[in-house]
């Protein structure tokens, strides 16, 4: 009997029945928000790069993992998964169960090839699909040479393969698919976009020789697919590491946020005489992974707030200037007035902003979305696109249990 049968999933309509149609002001707190608006654009650009390079594509769904979640991020009507209770199977024994699910396809991934027989003796299993080799693409290479000599071990087994998928994952703090995408036309204005894109020299060199080694990749007869992190929501991380040129990805194109409510506010206890603030939203809320640009465990976005300090953040999150969690605990979190480290290196700390009250809620973009989705049960949906409803929850995506 699997674990997962002692964690059923929480009750999509009661949830929605309770909240859709209500604001973020009145959803009990804190609360891990999806701003669907902002991850269909994520979405789309990563769909458009991977088409611009004729690769594959493997999406993403760790971070926004849910039991039966609209595909609409994946570019199709679709569900992820319509099986199963509401729960995302992932070991070898369970990918038969997954495939016999509408619309699904699934494979286990491997990488030698004694598992290739452990796979063919797992029952319920027939026909397997094989993907071969998961590495960084700085070892695309290494993960070609794996390849070949994984479908020679194979032959050697009497194990007939699919085609091979080289599965090159686009790491944020590497070379990101938007940075592989070059050439297109479109005047001055789309060439200097372009050329801003591509990066400098070394940059585009680098994503050349890549690009053709995926040329070499498919010519032996194997396919090339690319996973790229968590480029559904984004998050603060993604951000400081400059996945994508500044042209292409900004503060509004993260799409997760929490929403934590103001609970004390103390005036000029902070750095400079600034003030602090208590909130609802802790390190059990927002995860205790720092983002290398600033110190701090989350950053308060302008959602709610009143002053010179309440506006939408422009340019890299070191030279960022607001309200930070930079300190927490478990429950609870301490706003302060800080900067990026880039900034306050620079220029020191400049003047607070604005000010919070107590009853207030902020909403709070984390350093790591996937740390900070997996401390909650549901997202609240919001779709900024829908004007003058920006706030109101138009659907409660469960999270899936299990790993």
């Amino acid at each position: 009997m699997s674990s997962l049968t002692f964690y059923p999933p929480s009750p999509k309509e009661a949830l929605a029945e309770a909240f859709v149609g209500k604001s973020l002001r009145e959803v009990p707190t804190p609360a891990a928000v999806l701003n669907v608006a902002a991850a269909r654009r994520n979405c789309a650009r990563m769909l458009e790069a991977v088409g611009r390079l004729g690769l594959g594509w493997r999406a993403h769904v760790k971070t926004h993992k849910v039991a039966a979640e609209p595909v609409e991020l994946l570019g199709e009507r679709r569900e992820v998964l319509r099986a199963g209770e509401g729960r995302v199977q992932l070991e070898l024994h369970a990918v038969a169960e997954v495939r016999a699910a509408e619309d699904v396809q699934a494979a286990p991934l491997v990488d030698a090839a004694q598992q290739l027989i452990l796979t063919l003796r797992r029952e319920r299993l027939p026909e397997p699909r094989v993907a071969a080799v998961r590495m960084l693409k700085a070892e695309v290479e290494a993960m070609l040479s794996g390849a070949e000599r994984l479908v020679a071990e194979a032959k050697d087994k009497g194990v007939k393969l699919p085609t091979l998928v080289v599965s090159a994952g686009a790491s944020p703090t590497a070379l990101a698919v938007q940075n592989l995408v070059a050439g297109g036309g479109g005047g001055e204005a789309a060439a200097a976009e372009e050329e801003e894109e591509a990066g400098p020299p070394e940059l585009q060199q680098a994503a050349k020789e890549l690009a053709e080694l995926f040329g070499a990749v498919k010519d032996k007869g194997h396919a090339v697919e690319i996973h790229a992190g968590v480029y559904p929501t984004l998050d603060l991380q993604q951000l400081a590491a400059h996945s994508a040129a500044a042209s292409r990805l900004s503060w509004r194109d993260i799409a997760l946020t929490v929403v934590a409510e103001v609970h004390g506010v103390y005036p000029g206890r902070g750095a400079n005489g600034t003030d602090e603030a208590l909130i609802g939203a802790g390190g059990l809320a927002l995860g205790r992974e720092f983002c290398k640009a600033y110190d701090g465990m989350a950053v308060a976005t302008p959602w709610g707030r009143r002053g010179a300090g309440a506006k939408m953040p422009e340019g890299d999150v070191e030279d960022f200037e607001g309200w930070t969690v930079g300190r927490f605990a478990q429950e609870h979190g301490i706003l302060t007035w800080a900067g990026g480290k880039r900034r306050t290196a620079a220029l020191g700390l400049g003047p607070q902003g604005d000010r919070l009250e107590a009853g207030q809620r902020v909403r709070l973009w984390p350093n790591h979305a996937c740390i900070t989705s997996s401390h909650f049960g549901w997202y609240f949906v919001v779709d900024e696109d829908l004007e003058g409803r920006e706030d109101e929850v138009v659907d409660v995506w469960v999270k899936a249990r299990g790993w």
